[in-house]
């Protein structure tokens, strides 16, 4: 499935390079891997899992992967919710939609809780500059090479946003507060 992304609204500075890049991504997956696992300090799997725990899923429930890249994550969903459950996944990246499909975003999060039934649940695993201490001085380095890599948006405060959208939030970070899985469920239609 392909969806257009909601642009400027998202905070995407240039969705044309975003596609592109993730384009280019899908084509070369084993090297993102590497990359992924690099720039995360190789906890991007753990912080997943983290998720997938978070959204405490169970069997028959419908998934929308808002983001889903070449479907990393479609597995484990699928475990989850078993053959009576549901997974859409959406990617503005055709490249990624591709590889998802070979497989099996004004106000994003607003957007996301106003189609969520009451006890839906929405989680978030990211990344985020380095929030912390020391560690804060690389961020002159590490965010202008992430966000041309992955058209990265350090600037949109996904945590805060959903903290803000949903009365029910939590969050857990880790590499200093750089990788984080955030988790929003939705506590009633209001």
């Amino acid at each position: 499935m392909f969806v257009s992304p909601p642009s400027l609204a998202l905070g995407v500075a240039s969705p044309d390079h975003g596609r592109r890049v993730y384009d280019w991504w899908s084509a070369h997956q084993g090297i993102y891997e590497g990359f992924v696992r690099l720039a995360l300090f190789g906890r991007g799997r753990a912080a997943r899992r983290l998720g997938l725990g978070a959204l405490g899923l169970d069997p028959g429930e419908a998934v929308l992967d808002v983001g889903c890249g070449a479907g990393v994550n479609f597995d484990a969903l699928a475990e989850r919710v078993g053959s009576e459950g549901r997974i859409v996944g959406l990617d503005y990246s055709r490249g990624m939609v591709g590889g998802a499909r070979e497989r099996a975003s004004a106000n994003p999060i607003g957007e996301v809780h106003d189609v969520l039934r009451p006890g839906g649940r929405l989680a978030v695993v990211d990344a985020r500059p380095f929030q912390e201490g020391l560690w804060r001085a690389l961020n002159p380095l590490v965010t202008p090479i992430s966000t041309y890599a992955t058209n990265w948006q350090p600037d949109v405060d996904i945590v805060n946003a959903i903290r803000r959208t949903f009365a029910d939030a939590r969050c857990w970070t880790t590499n200093v507060g750089t990788l984080y899985v955030a988790v929003g469920r939705k506590v009633s239609d209001s």
